[in-house]
This record gives structure tokens, sequence and C-alpha cells, in this order.
């Protein structure tokens, strides 16, 4: 039997309850058919009910199915981006050693040439001293030179 056969009895006999009494009658109800029709009812409804706790119950399971598919995915994904970080930090650390060492390298180069840019000075300083010093001597050979040759030539003159 249906359940639109058992709610039709229902209503049927509903609207046959109201009938008599608003015509100031009272109704006098078979109760086997009446209990029959009820449990025919509550069966049924209790079938429907059943049939829509089965389909519910499966969708439940097809979305815990998905959600604990989608949760093993983002785990993967989380651990995948962890492994990221880490090697990332790794990165970070041996980068920021390495800016250290080229630092502490930096400034070594830069004592090493403001030591270097002292000495240079203290050459020139050298090299200008002994250009003069130099000049010198060749002021004082040009002298001897001509008063060598002066007094070559006075020898000369006097021996002719």
């Amino acid at each position: 039997m249906s359940s639109s056969n058992s709610q039709k009895e229902i209503l049927t006999l509903i609207r046959d309850v109201s009938t008599e009494k608003s015509q100031g009658g009272t109704y006098i109800l078979q109760p086997k058919s009446a209990i029959i029709i009820l449990i025919r009812s509550c069966s049924l409804s209790l079938i429907t009910l059943s049939n829509e706790l089965i389909r519910s119950r499966k969708s439940i399971e097809r979305r815990v199915v998905n959600l604990k598919r989608q949760i093993e995915e983002l785990q993967s994904e989380l651990e995948s981006v962890n492994a990221e970080l880490e090697d990332a930090k790794r990165l970070k650390e041996c980068t920021e050693q390495d800016l250290k060492g080229c630092e502490v390298e930096l400034a070594m180069n830069e004592s090493s040439i403001q030591t270097l840019e002292g000495r240079i000075a203290l050459l020139q300083g050298e090299v200008s001293t002994i250009g003069s010093d130099l000049e010198a001597l060749k002021v004082s050979e040009d002298i001897c030179f001509v008063a060598g040759g002066f007094c070559f030539m006075c020898m000369l003159i006097k021996c002719l």
C-alpha cells in the first residue's frame, strides 16, 4: 500500500469527523478500521523516514569521506610547505652567515687599503725627496762639470 493512499484515508477520516461534528452529531468510528489506518499511516511514515535517514546517512558518509580526503590533501600540502619553510630558514641562515663573512672581509680590505694608502703617501714623499736630492746632485755635477771644464781649459791655456 502506498503512502498517498494511507494519507488519503486519514484525511478522509478527519474530514468525516469534522463534518459530523459541525452538524452537531457525533461520529462513531470503527475502532478496528481507525487503528488499521493509523498503523498503516505510521508504518508508511516510518518507512519513509527510514529511507530518508538512509539517504541522509549515505550523503553524510560521502561527505565525511570527501572531508577526510581533503584533510589528507591539506596535511600533505602543509607538510610540503613546512619542508619548504625549513629549507628557506636554512638558506636564510647560511646567507646571513655569508653576509657576516663578507662584512668582515670588507672591513679587513678597507683596513688594508688605508694601510696601503699610507704607505703610498710615504713612498711618494720619499720619491719626492729623492727627486729633489737628485736634482740637487745634477745641479752640483753641472757646476762641477763646468768648473772642471773651466779648470781643464785653464790648464790647456797655461800649457800653450
